[in-house]
This record gives C-alpha cells, sequence and structure tokens, in this order.
C-alpha cells in the first residue's frame, strides 16, 4: 500500500509483458500458451483488476486485524462459559463489532474503485499495452475529455457525477451497516 501507483504498475506491466513478462513464461512451463494481457480486450480489464486488488487488499487486512484487536477479550471468554463457539461467536460477537471497521473498508473501496486512474494510463495508454479505449474508466474519460479533447466542461459534469454517484453508494453503505439492527 505504500508503494505508489506508478512503480507498482510498470512492475506490473512488466510481469504482464507478452514476450518477456515471468508470467507468460510461467505458463509456459505448465504448457499454456502465452497471453496478451494488456492487449487482448477480454484481459487487460482483468490483468487491470489483479493490480487493484494486490494493491489494496494489504490496507484492507490490516484494517480488519486493527477492527479485530479492538474487539475486548471478555466478550469471547462470555461467550466460551455461555457455550458458543465457532460460527455463533463470529456472528453474534466479531461481526457486530467489526461493522464500524467493515463500513470504512467498503466505503473506503468503493471510493478508490471509482478512482481508477494511474493503473489504466500506465499499463493500457502507449505502444505495449492495449489502444486505451479497451479499458476505459470514469476517471480516465475525465482526463481524456479534460486534457487531451479540451472538453472542460463535459469533464467537469462527469466529475459531479462521479461525485453524486460515489455519495449515493456512501450513504447506502452507511444505511446497510447502521448499527441500530
Amino acid at each position: 500500500m505504500v508503494t505508489p501507483w506508478v512503480p507498482v504498475t510498470v512492475v506490473w506491466k512488466w510481469i504482464y509483458d507478452a514476450r518477456f513478462g515471468p508470467l507468460n513464461k510461467v505458463l509456459a512451463v505448465v504448457g499454456l500458451p502465452a497471453q496478451a494481457w494488456l492487449v487482448d480486450d477480454r484481459l487487460a480489464l482483468i490483468s487491470i483488476l489483479i493490480v487493484m486488488v494486490w494493491k489494496t487488499l494489504g490496507y484492507n487486512l490490516v484494517m480488519f486485524l486493527v477492527g479485530l484487536n479492538n474487539i475486548p477479550q471478555e466478550y469471547y471468554e462470555a461467550a466460551a462459559v455461555d457455550g458458543a463457539s465457532g460460527w455463533k461467536v463470529f456472528r453474534n460477537i466479531t461481526l457486530p463489532l467489526l461493522r464500524p471497521m467493515l463500513l470504512f473498508v467498503v466505503v473506503i473501496s468503493t471510493i478508490n474503485a471509482f478512482n481508477v486512474f494511474t493503473p489504466v494510463f500506465m499499463m493500457t495508454s502507449d505502444i505495449q499495452g492495449a489502444a486505451a479505449k479497451l479499458v476505459r474508466t470514469l476517471v480516465y474519460d475525465m482526463w481524456e475529455n479534460g486534457f487531451r479533447y479540451f472538453k472542460v466542461g463535459y469533464a467537469s459534469a462527469e466529475a459531479a457525477m462521479l461525485l453524486a454517484t460515489v455519495l449515493v453508494l456512501t450513504l447506502v453503505h452507511m444505511r446497510v451497516f447502521r448499527e441500530d439492527r
């Protein structure tokens, strides 16, 4: 999570390289054909998704560990005295007490999922990657409209729609994870 997006995408672009990438070398050892990970329109989006999951997984796990460490041990001891174990303890103690951290991780992950620009730009917008039209995200489209085609008003409208969408989704998440259930 600490490494910036640009070095991460450069390394993953090398891993996905169709001719020299280690991923295709592993596929060759197994006997599978090499893939054009960033050029094939079926694989480009999945390849970028894998990079995003890889980059954010550690942060989300640390957040969940912080949440789990903040649950007092007395609750688990009381559940053991009452005879609860396994799924009942998770469902009735861990999950409700982890709900605020779960809300935080879901909201942050949703915002990050909509805010995808650097991996798309770095991995698919030059000769070695796919034509950037294969992998389109809203933020990439805003950049292209605003800075390549100089349609600043259109890009601003897209930004406003992105803000509204993320705001609505955040409110939905807050309602789903509310405490009074």
